[in-house]
């Protein structure tokens, strides 16, 4: 394992060597490179943690992330290392103090759907409310936005709505009406559960925050909610739907045509419906957009400045990877490799699997095992650490910090822009349907990926100036060219590279006539 990482060794002392200390085993070496994972290595990664951190409430936070996401094994021995610095030092009374340090950090593990009470966790909290056996999520966190915050986006979204959006604002406001005035014979009644549909760009996002914000900025309770936590992230105060509610059946549907994105290029707005429903069953890609290589795309996308609204879009992990090493290498600075500690749970024959052959496989939802790291670059977090600052799966980064067991990067994107927040190696889970290998896996890592070329899907709901498209091949699965060129609002904004003139647009046509098929029966019912 050693051999992997340690350059120029030419001796056992220099594969016991790090960071200028001999260390006494092979193993001891191995964990101080982060190559094994236990809790040994928690401690010392929370310890570093606790270096530069000044904030009490953020250590708590860092804390309850680590007991979430990086699967310690004796959590209540962390907690007893660490007990003086997560406790309050002006409380006068120790018994206090360690109350209040374990409430502090339940109410970080409530907002991440977990509790210290967990049978993987078996703390045993003092003098909660009546509550504190259960586990509490989230339903959003609305109440973290004022009234005056939300008159401000209110006055900011409503004045950019179309003519279909206002009127969308209007069915929806009144059917809330209605439900509160159920007595009111002037307030008309009905179905207070909506559907909306629409294409790509025709401003879903904007309607639902400016919605929100309508709502807020009269005193009410909003919750918003997505199926996913990429999609939660774009409204403002939301979080995913498995965490909040259940969805109710019945609704009522509304579409939007207007494409935002392309509203200034009827005629790309034109294409791109056609590309969505499968009218057109091979897309001609314009000569001036076209790319002969990685090199000249990276050039035309992202030229010496790498703007994070531009981005490189490709069709399987491997091209990611590769696209993404090239645009490591045209950033000024150092770099830093930071190798995984992966273990295998059910493997029969450990041997049949070198670890340089784990190492070069690109694994579906997990970081790679050699993480490459340099000052300034982007990045795109992997792992929901926290919806409730808005750190979740698809949040994009910008690496300003390298320790020995943590990162510290600002937020890019979402509603905590602009923030600086700490990262652990957290654990992951790998099954062999995302990794190919007859067995299951963990890979300890920082949850982060560079993010220079992302897949197609990682993309949707995304807004960008410039997008590239690389397709070696023909799209292998429903919509995936709809929605790369769908990013932006012209040909003017797109480069490709692709092998031939023409690329094949998969559409599975029976979903969209049956979804078309359903808002008719509601057009004509109406």
């Amino acid at each position: 394992m050693l051999l992997t990482v340690v350059s120029g060794a030419t001796s056992f002392e220099d594969l016991a060597t790090c960071d200028g200390e001999l260390h006494s085993t092979f193993r001891a070496a191995c964990f101080a490179r982060g190559l094994m994972a236990d809790d040994a290595e928690l401690k010392a990664a929370f310890q570093e943690i606790v270096d530069v951190t000044v904030s009490l409430a953020q250590l708590r936070m860092h804390f309850a992330r680590m007991l979430v996401h990086s699967a310690p094994q004796d959590p209540q021995a962390l907690f007893n290392t660490f007990v003086d610095d997560l406790c309050d030092a002006s409380d006068d009374q120790p018994d206090d103090a360690v109350a209040s340090a374990l409430r502090g950090i339940e109410v970080h593990m409530l907002e991440m759907g977990r509790s210290l009470t967990d049978d993987d966790f078996g703390f045993i909290l003092p003098e909660l409310p009546a509550s504190q056996h259960q586990r509490k999520r989230r339903r959003g966190n609305s109440t973290h936005i004022t009234v005056a915050e939300s008159i401000r986006q209110r006055d900011e979204l409503l004045h950019l709505f179309t003519p279909e959006q206002h009127d969308a604002l209007h069915q929806v406001v009144a059917a809330i009406d209605a439900q509160a005035h159920p007595a009111n014979p002037n307030v008309p009644q009905g179905s207070n559960i909506f559907a909306l549909t629409a294409s790509a760009g025709c401003g879903k996002t904007v309607f639902a925050n400016g919605l929100a914000a309508f709502l807020r900025a009269q005193g009410r309770d909003v919750c918003c909610v997505a199926a996913s936590a990429l999609a939660a992230m774009l409204l403002n105060g939301g979080t995913t739907a498995h965490s909040a509610f259940h969805l109710p059946i019945p609704l009522r549907h509304l579409t939007f045509t207007c494409n935002w994105r392309a509203i200034n290029n009827p005629v790309y707005t034109s294409f791109l419906e056609q590309v969505g429903n499968g009218h057109i069953d091979h897309v001609t890609v314009p000569a001036a957009c076209k790319a002969i290589d990685y090199a000249d795309l990276i050039d035309k996308v992202y030229g010496t400045h790498f703007e994070p609204d531009h981005q490189i879009l490709a069709l399987t992990l491997e091209t990611c990877d590769e696209i993404n090493r090239m645009c490591f290498a045209k950033i000024a600075g150092d770099l830093t490799e930071c190798p995984a500690a992966d273990v295998f749970l059910d493997c029969d024959d450990r041997d049949a699997f070198p670890s340089d052959y784990i190492a070069s496989l690109s694994m579906k939802g997990a970081p790679p095992w050699m993480l490459q790291l340099k000052l300034g670059a982007k990045y795109m977090c992997i792992r929901n650490l926290d919806q409730t600052r808005g750190i979740i799966n698809g949040t994009m980064l910008r690496l300003i910090a390298i320790g020995r067991r943590y990162v510290q990067v600002q937020v890019m994107t979402g509603k905590s822009t602009g923030s600086c927040e700490l990262f652990m190696k957290s654990v992951f889970t790998i099954t062999p349907e995302a990794s190919g290998l007859p067995f299951t896996m963990t890979r300890t890592q920082f949850p982060m990926i560079p993010a220079y070329c992302l897949s197609v899907h990682k993309a949707q709901g995304q807004s960008l100036h410039t997008v590239g498209l690389v397709f070696e091949s023909d799209p292998f699965t429903h919509g995936q060219l709809y929605v790369a060129l769908s990013r932006v609002g012209g040909w003017d904004r797109v480069f490709a590279c692709h092998q031939g003139d023409d690329i094949r647009n998969v559409v599975l046509k029976h979903l969209i006539q049956r979804s078309n098929g359903a808002a008719i029966r509601q057009q004509v019912a109406a």
